[in-house]
């Protein structure tokens, strides 16, 4: 059985994130629209959000049409502090899957932050204004039972608008804020750009832990590849680049290292594998500017981050994810399989509003589905997955999800990896399939480039007459 927490971690993981103290230091800077908010800024908003919401009693669940900006971060944090449980929703989800979220779980609650859209609603919503441009989308039927402890929602794949999410409790939340705290060894001087949506876990993960260190965050809605990004880290002074591996391919395409401000600290890599060489690229020039590489593995159910690999480890196991968090254990099982064990795992999936008075079901440990080993020096190693799920750009895409889609227009397989989803077509209108495989990358709002269809005459099988992946992935 893993110790969970040291007595320091312990002492730590009391301090939920959303009860910061209140303190002149800067909590949020957002440059596009010319607001810089303190600790004590930060909180009036929260209380005054929550005077607004406190009028209703009972736990509730609330949607949140969520980007970075400071009204999604003061709707987040005034829930927490109610005890709701939350939803982030992509700006980006088609009104069809927002729709299929609604329906599945009818939240009694949808919270528009100002500038944001949303499309038509049901009849039984009712809006009102709850002040700095956020509009509160009411349901005026009585509250469901939602379990006590449940904090948030996470879409297990956040391109599809499946109605099936991740349970975190609130301590599973606000224990994985402080683990990443203590495994980055960040403080009050740590300022991130807040460059991944809320609304992917770790994204929001990148908002929690700096708000449990008392750092800050730039909030930017800008693309890596654009000027105005570069000029915004120069202006105030930033110390943290968070990305996934698309982010740090473009950091080597566009000279990063040059653009980077002198303030740059930290570079924290999560969301799927990264080339080697890209990983030996990054901090072997952006150590010349003072600045290290994180490596992170995790995973949505796991509240987003499992383990770290030091950049002092780089030079000798790039490939490594390295080491679990603090109050985290790694072990193999008897088929391979990485699992995780530690305070931050979830309490189970959720598929409809009636899931979410169920209790904890996995009791800590996470069967993460991906297989691996750990080294002599104690790192993790992952070299596969059971499931065929893969992350291009850090969008996390289960293939046979695709392959079912496709699969009513002729004999096909799919692969990939974390760069590129591959159809191999065995029987079937060739032109019909690679044109609904497009508008499925495009609705995923990935580069066209992603997708690859090939024409084979056979598929591999075994005498089983079950698709043979491994031989097409070679």
């Amino acid at each position: 059985m893993a110790v969970w927490l040291s007595d320091a971690m312990a002492t730590r993981s009391q301090e939920a994130f959303w009860e910061f103290e209140r303190s002149s230091n800067i909590a949020l800077i957002d440059s596009l629209r010319d607001v810089r908010l303190s600790y004590a800024d930060l909180d009036d908003k929260i209380s005054q959000l929550i005077d607004l919401l406190a009028k209703d009693r009972g736990k509730r669940l609330a949607f949140i049409v969520s980007g970075n900006d400071v009204g999604t971060i003061v709707a987040y944090l005034a829930l927490l502090r109610l005890g709701h449980a939350v939803l982030l929703v992509s700006t980006k989800l088609e009104s069809q899957a927002l729709s299929t979220l609604i329906n599945a779980y009818t939240p009694e609650l949808i919270v528009l932050p100002a500038g944001q859209k949303l499309g038509a609603l049901p009849s039984e919503y009712r809006a009102r204004e709850a002040g700095d441009g956020i509009i509160l989308f009411q349901r005026t039927d009585a509250p469901q039972s939602i379990h006590p402890e449940l904090a948030l929602l996470l879409p297990t794949s956040g391109s599809t608008g499946s109605p099936k999410v991740v349970r975190l409790s609130r301590r599973a939340l606000n224990a994985n804020a402080h683990q990443i705290v203590g495994a980055l060894g960040m403080g009050e001087e740590d300022r991130a750009v807040t460059s991944l949506s809320p609304s992917y876990s770790f994204g929001l993960s990148v908002i929690n832990s700096h708000l449990a260190c008392g750092g800050s965050l730039l909030l930017s809605e800008r693309a890596v590849m654009e000027r105005g990004f570069w000029n915004e880290l120069n202006t105030h002074e930033i110390t943290t680049i968070p990305g996934v591996p698309f982010t740090f391919d473009v950091l080597k395409r566009v000279g990063g290292e040059q653009l980077a401000p002198d303030s740059l600290r930290k570079l924290i890599q999560a969301g799927g594998r990264m080339d080697p060489a890209v990983i030996r690229h990054t901090y072997e020039t952006f150590a010349k500017k003072g600045a290290d590489l994180f490596i992170m593995y995790g995973q949505t159910e796991a509240a987003a981050r499992i383990t770290v690999l030091a950049p002092s480890e780089l030079a000798v196991s790039i490939g490594s994810v390295g080491r679990a968090v603090p109050g985290g254990e790694i072990r193999i099982d008897a088929v391979g399989q990485v699992e995780y064990e530690g305070p931050n795992v979830m309490m189970g999936y959720a598929e409809n509003r009636a899931d979410l008075s169920r209790e904890d079901e996995l009791s800590g440990v996470l069967p993460t589905g991906d297989i691996g080993y750990v080294d002599e020096a104690g790192r993790l190693w992952i070299t596969g997955r059971l499931k065929r799920i893969i992350k291009p750009y850090g969008l996390r895409i289960n293939l046979d999800d695709i392959e079912a889609s496709l699969a009513v227009m002729g004999s096909l397989a799919v692969t990939g990896d974390d760069s590129r989803i591959i159809v191999h077509i065995e029987k079937g209108d060739e032109k019909r399939i690679a044109g609904a495989a497009r508008e499925i990358v495009k609705k995923m709002q990935l580069p066209a480039s992603t997708i690859r269809v090939y024409r084979m005459n056979s598929l591999p099988r075994s005498a089983e007459g079950k698709i043979l992946y491994s031989e097409l992935q070679k």
